[in-house]
Parts: structure tokens; C-alpha cells; sequence
């Protein structure tokens, strides 16, 4: 059940971020209220760290309030501290995206080669929000960045400290990943670490982590001698939070071993530690898990009462997100009690909460819950609809995730192309140096042989001597220009190589988007069909047991029939657009991925590649129009058709269609002689001047978040290179496009092509 992942995100969320709550909030209010400048700044820091666990909304606002005022003062260390708990604050609501936002906006106020201590600090927060988000690999990247920041530091105790948590916290991304043996060499060395400083807490820390390892590879007393020795430490400590986390490990190793008895009474302690630290969301999260124990065991009631004292916990401190989960996973154990008035009840509020904080996952989750509910009161046609807005959703969110990686691919390809550019320009102004002194010497020698000509009898010797030694430098200077234009050609030769990689990339990138969007077009008809064979298996299954028990009456079966129809019909026709689909991806893919040439039918080779680009219709009301004779056939290469038709149409989308959801998209192709006519236009927004007199230059584009500046580059090239042909441009602002090409025509005849 979701009430698991709840427990392990709080409980990865508290491992990592403890703060001290032995401080006075009241009297720690007072000195606030009573200081200015940049002592109220770090007095309100400090109450959002130790408001963070037990008060978010609290946490949120002191922060806020202390990173207004440190802008206002110009206090740039405040500023930073105020964005980097701001980021932590952002994680333990779960909002990875923003965390990161601040994170980074903190690493910007950094200067080069000061605060590497700090950066370091930044960089492994920003991998951690990473993990949490599912991209391991850049984790991986930020951790092993932040391990040579603080390697290369010199060891002070706190560079040793930083770099001890680094390694806990890869550890503890391993851990969840399930690669354990990584995991526990990665916290062995932050055992080792932390041995150099002597602190016992940090030591306790990485003892429950490695504890947690132990458990995962299924080694309970191994585990339980960690989670042992870490509370030894703490007990002497007096830390009740860490205390908290600890037992609560060992609560879920003795549920894991479905010890109940023995679980209850660590998930008790661990509450009383959290209790004493004043930790709400730990108490919450521990409720939480004490529910799960009678949930196991078949105790509904019992569940039900922990986990309504969890969620008044949640609602206090104002964690929403937890709190909606919480909801969804009281609406399923309803769903199963058969109480579905009050599990849609429970739906209906988690389902607010998740639009008002724009959580797609968690909108995702309670469709699927909804699709369970209404398969379980066997109202097959709402069941349906719930796992059809599940699967739209989660298309949605692959693709927001999709288009974060490209925006960041593109930010951090239009740098180094800028450094290119840099050097390039670095080249000319040296060359043209060598040129202006190259000159001035040809100027200052002309007059030297001037003179020496006046004084031809009596400085013979002396005019001998200076010519040859100004030939001499005239020639190590040429050789020395020589040199530079050569390195220029080389540098030039690589760019050139570059940018055709580029291409090449751009049109492999093309190819990925087309497989990635039509695997997921399928994933909506294959979906249906199943959800509606699962359907008519349990209503078949329905009908058999009643007939086998004689109850089966006349409107049993019409309404069998009926819904066994309209099933059947919903079934052939997802059945026959899957086929559809990989029919087209089939034909479109080969092309694009080989330059073979061949005879093809104009016509329905566009609705194939239209077909295959469907995914990027999704939110547009466009009207197409194909005018070309359906029997028009052309031996050419339609790899390359393809590739220009995709690049158009995308183009189309991501520019000419960027503010507005309705237009028409027209191709218009015939043949005239021994021409093949082309022309393509829409109805989008239109280009100024400038943009058309730049629009096939590589890397020119006037989206930088959604395009390379390559893709009608790539149009040219394969038009007049490839296929021989030429292209114009017709655009005004408002008034749409028009793309106007034509290429030699080889006939092909009439044939039974598809």
C-alpha cells in the first residue's frame, strides 16, 4: 500500500535533516522581535531550521521573511542561507524541481575559488534532490563532484565532517536503489571519515544506515547489532531524534519478520523519542506505521484509528502531500471494507489537495484508486475512465520530465558553442595582430633599404648586414603567421566535424522522439484492452456462477450481451489503431534509420509519418489537409521525405503554434514536368523579416528552451544536398508560413504500393 512509501520518504527525509530543537521557540520569538539588521536575519534562519519538522508552513514563512530582508540589506551570506533551507523545505514537501531552483540560485551568489566549503554543502543537497526524482545518474555526477570538492580541501574537521555526510548520503541512495554492496562500501568510508573527528553522532548515523543495509540484505542480526551500537551512542548523546529513527528501523525489521508484538513496542518507543524532541512529522510517520502492523493482520478499525491520528498530525503542520496520501490509503482500506460512499469520500478531499499543490503523481495515484473503486462496485465503464486519466497523466509527466532534460541539454550546449565562438574570435584578433605587424616591418625595412640606397658607397657592409637580418625576421614572422593560420584551419576542420555531428545527432534525436512518443501512444489502446478483458473476464466469471447456481435470470443475460458488445467493439477498435500504429512506426523508423532509396506513394507515406508524430498533437485542435493525387509515386529516398516532413510539422508546433491550440497544417504536392512540387504551410503565427532571412542558418533559433536552432539547418541541407532540390520561405507576422520546395521527379509508376 502507498502507506508504505509514505514511511520510507518521511523516514529518509528525517534521516537526513536533523536540526536541534533544544532552543526556546518563545524566547528565541522575543530576541527576533527585538533585533535589525543582519542579527534578525540569522535569528529568523534559525527559527525556520528548528520549526522545519515540526511546523512547515511556520518554517516557510520566518525563512521567506529572512530572505526578503537579507536582499534588502545586501547581506549576500543571509541570502544564501535563507535560499539553501528554503531548498531544504522545498525537499520535505517533496517538491524536488523547486529545491533544486533555490539550490542553484545559492551556487550562483558563490564566487570562483572562494567558498568551496560551501559549494560543496550545495552541490550535495542538489544531488540529493536528484536521487529523489528518480535521476540517479546526475546524482551520481553532483556526489562524486561534491567527494573531490572536499578532497581537495584541506582536511579541516569540518571538510571532514561535510565529506562523512557525502558518503552517508550516497550510501543512503544506493541503499534505495538496492545496490547494497555499494551502498556499504560508501558508508564504510564515511565511517572512516567520521572516526577522524571523534564524533559520536555522526557515527551513530552512519551505524543505523549500514544497520539499514543489513536489513535490506535480509540479515536481521547483523542489523539488529547496528541499530544496537548506534543507540548505545545516542543514548549517551541524549538525542531523541536520532533515537527516533533508529527504533523505528527496528520496528519495521520486526514487522518485516512479522513479529507484530515486537514491532509495536519499538514503533512505541520510537513515537516517545520523536515525542521529546518535539518532532510532529516523525510522530506522524510513526502513527503511520503502527497502522500498517494492524492493517497486516486484517485489524481495519485499529488502522483506520492510527491513521486518523496521523493525518490530524499532518493537517497541524501543514504537510499536505503527506496528508493526501494518507487520505488515498484510508479511501483503499474503505474500498476493502466495502464502504465505498466513504472511500470516494476520502478520494474526493486527497484529489483537492493534490490539484491546489499541482502534484501530477499524486493526481495519478487516486485515479488509479478511483479506476479500484468503481472495479469493485463492478461499474466497469467508470473504472475504465479513471485508468485512461491515469495512463494521460503519467504520459504527462514523462514528457514535463522529458523536456527538462532537453532544456538542459540545450543551455548547456549553447556554452560551450559560446566558448567556440570565444576562441574563434581569440584566433582572428592574434591574426590580424600578426598581419598589422607584419606590415609596419615591410614599411620600416622599405625604409631602411631607402636609406642604405642613399649611402650605397660608404655603408655597403652595413646595408649588407641589416638586409639580411631583416630578412631574417621578416621570415621568422611569416613562418609565425603561417603557423597561426594553420592552427586556424585545424580549429576551423574540428568545428566543421563538430557540427556535423551535431546533425547527425539531431536526426538520431528525431528518431528516439519518434520511438519514444509512439511506445507511448500504444500504451493507451494496449491499456484499454486489457482493463476491458480484465472486465469481461470477472463479468463472465459473474454470469458462469449464477448460472451454475440456477440464479441466473433473463436480464442477467441481456445485460451480459450488452456489455460483452460494446466491450468487444472497444477491444477491435484499440486493437486495430495499436495495429495501426507500429503498421506506420514500422515503415517510418526503417526509412529514417537507413538512406535507401526506393519507390513509395507520396499520399500515404505523409499520414504515415503524421501518424507516427500524434503524440505531439496531444493539447492542439489542428485541422490537416493532404492534397496530392493518392496515386502519385516517387523513387526517391523517403528517409529523407520523412525527416523533412517531421522537422516541418515540429517546427509548426514548438513555434507557429506555441500561443494559440487551433490552426491548419497543409501539404500541397504535384508533379509539373519532370518537377515535384511541394509546398507546405500553416496557419501559425508567422515569422518577422529577420527571422526568415536567418532561418535556415545553423544553430538560429528563437525558442532557446525548446529548440536546437538545427532542425530547419537539417531541412536545407537534405533539400538541396541530398535530394537536390531548392526551398523558399513566405511568412508574415500573424499571417502564418509557407515552405514552397521542388525536386527533380523520377518516375515511379502506378504500382500497388502502399
Amino acid at each position: 500500500m502507498k502507506s508504505i512509501k509514505i514511511f520510507m520518504i518521511v523516514c529518509g527525509i528525517l534521516a537526513f535533516w536533523q536540526f536541534s530543537l533544544q532552543a526556546d521557540s518563545p524566547e528565541l520569538k522575543l530576541k527576533i522581535a527585538a533585533a535589525t539588521g543582519r542579527e534578525k536575519v540569522d535569528l529568523l534562519l534559525e527559527l525556520a531550521k528548528q520549526e522545519m519538522n515540526s511546523d512547515l508552513a511556520g518554517s516557510w514563512a520566518s525563512d521567506s521573511l529572512a530572505l526578503k530582508l537579507a536582499r534588502e540589506s545586501r547581506y549576500e551570506a543571509g541570502e544564501r542561507n535563507a535560499l539553501i533551507i528554503a531548498g531544504r523545505i522545498e525537499q520535505m514537501k517533496q517538491d524536488y524541481w523547486s529545491a533544486i531552483e533555490y539550490f542553484e540560485k545559492a551556487a550562483e551568489m558563490l564566487k570562483n575559488g572562494q567558498d568551496e566549503l560551501e559549494r560543496g554543502v550545495i552541490s550535495n543537497n542538489i544531488a540529493r534532490a536528484y536521487s529523489k526524482l528518480g535521476w540517479t545518474d546526475k546524482a551520481k555526477i553532483k556526489l562524486a563532484e561534491t567527494e573531490q570538492i572536499f578532497l581537495k580541501l584541506a582536511p579541516s574537521n569540518e571538510v571532514i565532517h561535510e565529506l562523512a555526510l557525502t558518503y552517508l548520503n550516497w550510501g543512503t541512495m544506493d541503499l534505495e536503489l538496492g545496490n547494497y554492496e555499494i551502498a556499504l562500501s560508501h558508508l564504510l568510508s564515511g565511517m572512516q571519515e567520521a572516526e577522524k573527528l571523534e564524533e559520536p553522532l555522526l557515527e551513530a548515523e552512519l551505524k543505523g544506515s549500514i544497520g539499514r543495509v543489513y536489513q535490506s540484505l535480509l540479515n536481521p542480526a547483523l542489523s539488529l547489532e547496528y541499530y544496537r551500537q548506534a543507540l548505545e551512542e545516542l543514548k549517551i548523546l541524549n538525542n531523541n531524534s536520532e533515537m527516533a529513527v533508529v527504533y523505528g528501523n527496528m520496528g519495521t525489521l520486526y514487522s518485516e519478520l512479522e513479529d507484530y508484538d515486537k514491532a509495536l513496542e519499538y514503533y512505541e518507543q520510537s513515537m516517545a523519542s520523536y515525542q521529546l524532541s518535539g518532532n510532529n512529522l516523525g510522530v506522524a510517520s510513526v502513527l503511520m506505521n503502527i497502522g500498517n502492523l494492524f492493517y497486516y493482520q486484517g485489524n481495519y478499525e485499529q488502522t483506520l484509528d492510527y491513521y486518523g491520528q496521523a493525518e490530524d498530525i499532518l493537517e497541524e503542520i501543514g504537510a499536505t502531500v503527506y496528508q493526501a496520501y494518507l487520505m488515498n490509503n484510508v479511501g483503499m482500506i474503505y474500498v476493502e471494507m466495502g464502504e465505498y460512499t466513504a472511500a470516494a469520500e476520502e478520494f474526493a478531499q486527497a484529489k483537492k489537495i493534490a490539484l491546489a499543490v499541482e502534484s501530477l503523481e499524486l493526481e495519478a495515484e487516486i485515479y488509479a484508486s478511483y479506476g479500484k473503486l468503481y472495479k469493485k462496485q463492478e461499474l466497469f465503464d467508470k473504472a475504465l475512465s479513471y485508468n485512461e486519466k491515469e495512463s494521460e497523466l503519467r504520459d504527462s509527466i514523462f514528457a514535463e520530465t522529458t523536456a527538462r532534460q532537453i532544456a538542459e541539454m540545450q543551455t548547456k550546449y549553447d556554452t560551450e558553442r559560446k566558448e567556440r565562438e570565444n576562441i574563434l574570435l581569440r584566433k582572428d584578433n592574434k591574426i590580424k595582430e600578426l598581419e598589422i605587424g607584419r606590415k609596419e616591418l615591410q614599411r620600416n625595412s622599405l625604409l631602411v633599404i631607402s636609406g642604405l640606397v642613399v649611402m650605397l658607397v660608404i655603408f655597403v657592409y652595413h646595408r649588407y648586414r641589416n638586409k639580411k637580418k631583416s630578412a631574417e625576421v621578416l621570415s621568422a614572422k611569416n613562418e609565425l603567421i603561417t603557423q597561426q593560420k594553420e592552427e586556424l584551419s585545424e580549429t576551423l576542420d574540428v568545428l566543421r566535424k563538430t557540427q556535423k555531428k551535431l546533425v547527425e545527432s539531431e536526426k538520431m534525436a528525431s528518431l528516439g522522439s519518434l520511438v519514444t512518443g509512439v511506445a507511448h501512444e500504444i500504451n493507451t489502446p494496449v491499456g484499454i484492452i486489457i482493463t476491458a478483458i480484465t472486465n469481461l473476464s470477472d463479468r463472465l466469471g459473474a454470469l458462469l456462477e449464477k448460472y451454475q447456481s440456477n440464479k441466473m435470470k433473463k436480464s442477467d443475460l441481456d445485460n451480459f450481451l450488452g456489455f460483452t458488445q460494446k466491450t468487444s467493439s472497444l477491444i477491435l477498435s484499440n486493437s486495430q489503431r495499436t495495429g495501426e500504429l507500429v503498421k506506420s512506426f514500422k515503415k517510418v523508423s526503417v526509412d529514417q534509420s537507413t538512406e535507401t532509396k526506393r519507390q513509395f506513394k507520396i499520399h500515404n507515406y505523409i499520414k504515415d509519418v503524421l501518424m507516427s508524430l500524434e503524440p505531439k498533437f496531444k493539447g492542439l485542435d489542428l485541422e490537416i489537409v493532404i492534397d496530392c493525387d493518392e496515386y502519385l509515386v516517387w523513387n526517391s529516398y523517403p528517409g529523407i521525405f520523412a525527416q523533412i516532413i517531421t522537422n516541418l510539422v515540429i517546427n509548426s508546433i514548438v513555434h507557429g503554434f506555441a500561443e494559440q491550440k487551433t490552426g491548419k497544417i497543409e501539404f500541397s504536392i504535384k508533379r509539373v514536368d519532370n518537377l515535384l512540387s511541394f509546398i507546405y504551410r500553416d496557419s501559425g503565427k508567422g515569422m518577422k523579416a529577420e527571422v526568415i532571412q536567418h532561418i535556415f542558418d545553423p544553430f538560429y533559433t528563437t525558442n532557446k528552451r525548446t529548440g536546437t536552432g538545427l532542425g530547419m539547418h537539417i531541412i536545407y541541407n537534405l533539400i538541396t544536398q541530398k535530394l537536390g532540390g531548392n526551398i523558399e520561405v513566405l511568412s508574415e507576422p500573424e499571417a502564418g508560413a509557407e515552405f514552397r520546395m521542388e525536386f527533380p521527379f523520377t518516375e515511379g509508376g502506378l504500382s500497388e504500393l502502399e
